[in-house]
């Protein structure tokens, strides 16, 4: 049946993209320090709103949790954190993706379009992304085993001390 379709019946359903005219691809470099730079700028927003929310509600921002922490506290390191994952990670890089590739195909305008984020994604797109993951794993963690036999300042000991009684907390 597909046969008697004309060529915008098939760009509509979605079957056939060789067809769209697509704009040039923006440069790896400028995305990738536009990506940077708003990571730390939207790091900074998100840094901000957290002050305002200590000073709103009286918190001390300068709070250091261990295993003994209670529960508000633990709840306004994870505040804290949140908003800068919120706004360092997903912030930047939505803006980063609506400023690059918004108008990238000219049939189809949308960003989802262009990432394809509106499909299911292949068999040997998930088959790769998979191996990929099996195989780092045994690398990380053997880069993890070659970091714990580096000899080390007593000074960097007490830190990753002090850092594994936060995280317990």
């Amino acid at each position: 049946m597909y046969w008697h379709m004309e060529e915008n019946d098939v760009l509509e359903t979605g079957e056939s993209k060789m067809n769209l005219p697509r704009l040039p691809e923006p440069p790896v470099r400028q995305v990738l320090m536009a990506q940077i730079g708003l990571m730390i700028f939207c790091a900074g927003v998100g840094m901000l709103l957290y002050l305002l929310i200590c000073k709103l509600t009286g918190w001390d921002p300068q709070l250091a949790i261990n295993e003994n922490s209670p529960a508000p506290e633990r709840w306004q390191v994870r505040l804290q954190l949140g908003l800068a994952h919120f706004f360092g990670f997903l912030m930047a890089g939505g803006i980063t993706v609506w400023i690059f590739y918004r108008g990238i195909t000219q049939q189809k305008t949308s960003w989802q379009d262009y990432l394809e984020s509106r499909e299911i994604p292949r068999w040997t797109t998930l088959s790769v992304s998979l191996l990929l993951m099996l195989v780092s794993l045994p690398l990380v963690l053997y880069t993890l085993y070659l970091n714990q036999q580096l000899p080390l300042p007593e000074l960097f000991k007490s830190a990753e001390d002090q850092a594994e009684t936060a995280l317990k907390g």
